[in-house]
């Protein structure tokens, strides 16, 4: 099974994450292609945060969008044509995604938990940006607070989408 490393931000502090949300998600999408478009109405593959499962998601969301089945041996089939199947993993980590949803009728709560993720850590992300242009001094205050509302703001309206 792939190995998922602790993510951590630059203060050595542990990034938002849910790597049970993730694999659930992911196990439901195997399982119940049903809860596929429940998925994707509030996901994109970027909101995923083990690299891993970013794959599998967008090999979902492909398969999705081409109107394709969607379900264990499609998935592997096609993270095999790609070459990718290995890299996420392989057919371990698919079949341990697969038979260890607790449920799929909570595919949207799931969804939501990831999603939750997702913005906080773009929101810790847009703060440290904010702080290197503080800190930077290399504008004026005026253009300093403008991107950083700017920043904020794309947060936000991203999380409302």
């Amino acid at each position: 099974m792939a190995e998922m490393s602790n993510p951590v931000d630059v203060m050595g502090r542990e990034l938002p994450y849910s790597q049970e949300a993730e694999l659930a998600v992911i196990g439901s999408a195997l399982t119940n292609p049903h809860s596929v478009a429940e998925s994707v109405e509030i996901l994109k593959p970027t909101d995923f945060y083990f690299p891993q499962n970013k794959e599998i998601f967008s090999v979902i969301l492909d398969l999705f969008n081409e109107n394709s089945a969607i379900d264990f041996i499609t998935v592997s089939n096609k993270l095999s044509q790609s070459d990718k199947l290995e890299a996420v993993g392989g057919i371990a980590y698919l079949r341990n995604a697969a038979t260890n949803v607790p449920t799929t009728r909570h595919v949207t709560y799931y969804s939501q938990i990831i999603k939750e993720k997702s913005v906080l850590r773009t929101l810790i992300k847009s703060a440290g940006d904010i702080s290197d242009m503080a800190y930077g001094q290399n504008d004026k205050v005026e253009r300093i607070v403008d991107q950083a509302e700017q920043l904020i703001f794309d947060v936000t309206s991203s999380n409302n989408k």
